[in-house]
C-alpha cells in the first residue's frame, strides 16, 4: 500500500474539524483492544495517511499533517505517504508536543480531538496540555471522525470463539479465576473488576477466537462480580452461547455496556488504567460510578507456567523447528549456482 492518501481524505478532513470547532485530530494505530495487530475495518492510520506498519500516530492540524513512528519505519513512513502533505517524525526523537511547539502560533490556544475508545486512560493522562507556550485542550470524541469519511470501510466479518480443554490450559476458567480475585484480596465488600486487557481475558476464561488473523483472540473483556458472576462484552453477539461450567456467564455488546454498567453494585468499579479505553471510564462517570484504579495482575498469573502449558510451549517449539527445517532445506535446494 503506498501514498494511498489523497489530498481529498486531508481536505475532508479538515471540513469535518472545522465544523466540530476543532484545530486538529490526533488518530491512534490502535484498536479498542489495544492490540499490535487490527483488523482491516480498525486501520484508521492507513486510511488516513497510507502508512501500513504496526504502530505509530498522526496528529493532522488545519495547515499540516504529521506522522510518528519509531525507527523500524523510518523510511516506510516516507515511502508510504506524500511528501507534500505529510511530514514524517521518528516518534523516538520527536514528541506530540515537540511538534507542537513548532508548527502552531506562538501563544495560540489548540483544541485537538481525539477517539476516546480507542486510547487507554493512562494514555490521555500522558497527552501534553502545554506545548511551549501553547495551550493545548484535548477533546474526547464520541464518535470516529475518521470512521465518518471513510466511505468504502471493510466491514467487521463475524466473529466465532472456541475454548481450549482443561487438559490444554491445566487449569479449568473457574479455578484460575478463584486464583486471580484470591491474589486481589476479594472478598464480598469487594467492588466488581472489569478486565479490559482481551489477552488476560482469553486466559482467564480459556477462550479463543478468530477475531484477527494472526493472533487467536476473542476480543472480549470481562466484568467480574463474583467467583460465579461474569459478564463477557464483546462487539457481536454470538451465533453460539458462551457457556462456561460453573460460572454464571452474561453475555453484553458494547453497545449495550451502558445497561451493565447500571448492573454494578455499589456503584464503585476497579479498573486497570493501562489497558482501560478512556471512552469506557467516560461511561462509568456518566453513570455516576467511582473508579478504583488497581492494576490488572493476571498478566502475573499468566506468566507463571503450569505442567500443561509447558508442554504446549514445547510441542510448539518442536513444530515450528520442523517447519523451519523444511523451509530452509528448500530454500537452500532452490538457490543453488
Amino acid at each position: 500500500m503506498t501514498k494511498l492518501i489523497s489530498l481529498g481524505k486531508l481536505n475532508v478532513l479538515r471540513t469535518l474539524l472545522k465544523k466540530k470547532k476543532l484545530d486538529g485530530l490526533l488518530v491512534q494505530r490502535t484498536d479498542l483492544f489495544q492490540g499490535e495487530e487490527v483488523r482491516p475495518c480498525d486501520e484508521r492510520l492507513a486510511f488516513i495517511s497510507g502508512f501500513t506498519g504496526s504502530a505509530g500516530c498522526a496528529l493532522i492540524l488545519s495547515n499540516i499533517a504529521a506522522l510518528f513512528s519509531d525507527q523500524r519505519y523510518t523510511l516506510q513512513m516516507k515511502k508510504q505517504t506524500n511528501s507534500n502533505e505529510w511530514e514524517c517524525y521518528d516518534s523516538t526523537a520527536v514528541s506530540i508536543e515537540d511538534f507542537i511547539s513548532n508548527a502552531a502560533s506562538s501563544g495560540k490556544t489548540l483544541v485537538i480531538g481525539y477517539d476516546r475508545w480507542m486510547m487507554t486512560v493512562s494514555q490521555v493522562e500522558k497527552l501534553p496540555d502545554m506545548a511551549g507556550d501553547i495551550s493545548i485542550k484535548w477533546v474526547a470524541l464520541k464518535d470516529s471522525l475518521i470512521d465518518e469519511i471513510w466511505k468504502d470501510r471493510p466491514v467487521k466479518k463475524n466473529i466465532v470463539h472456541w475454548f481450549l480443554p482443561v487438559n490444554k490450559a491445566g487449569i479449568s476458567a473457574k479455578q484460575k479465576i478463584i486464583s486471580f480475585l484470591d491474589s486481589q484480596k476479594f472478598d464480598t465488600n469487594s467492588s466488581p473488576i472489569f478486565i479490559s486487557s482481551v489477552a488476560n481475558a482469553n486466559w482467564l476464561l480459556n477462550i479463543r477466537g478468530n477475531s484477527l488473523a494472526h493472533t487467536p483472540y476473542f476480543h472480549a473483556m470481562l466484568l467480574i462480580f463474583s467467583p460465579n458472576d461474569i459478564a463477557i462484552v464483546t462487539e457481536q453477539k454470538q451465533k453460539k452461547v458462551i457457556r462456561i461450567d460453573e460460572l454464571n456467564l452474561k453475555h453484553y455488546q458494547f453497545n449495550e455496556i451502558k445497561k451493565l454498567v447500571k448492573t454494578i453494585p455499589g456503584k464503585k468499579v476497579q479498573i486497570d488504567k493501562a489497558t482501560c479505553p478512556q471512552g469506557l471510564l467516560e461511561v462509568f462517570y456518566e453513570e455516576n460510578i467511582s473508579i478504583e484504579y488497581k492494576p490488572d495482575t493476571i498478566s502475573i498469573m499468566k506468566s507463571q507456567k503450569n505442567k500443561a502449558e509447558l508442554a504446549g510451549i514445547k510441542n510448539a517449539h518442536i513444530k515450528d523447528a520442523i517447519a523451519f527445517c523444511i523451509f530452509w532445506h528448500w530454500f537452500e535446494s532452490h538457490n543453488q549456482k
